[in-house]
């Protein structure tokens, strides 16, 4: 298994790693976080028309 670099700490967590995401429609998204192939949370993202 490798190890995955990551940066320090960041707004209360231990560790992260940036990302960018772009949602192109508006409505209500479902964010599955995984690790290992194994789900570990899942967070809902409500998108709103610009």
């Amino acid at each position: 298994m490798e190890e995955a670099i990551v940066g320090g700490a960041n707004n209360g967590a231990d560790a992260h790693v940036p990302y960018m995401m772009f949602l192109p429609e508006p409505g209500m998204w479902k964010l599955d976080a995984y690790v290992d192939e194994k789900l570990f949370g899942t967070v809902f993202v409500k998108v709103h028309k610009k």
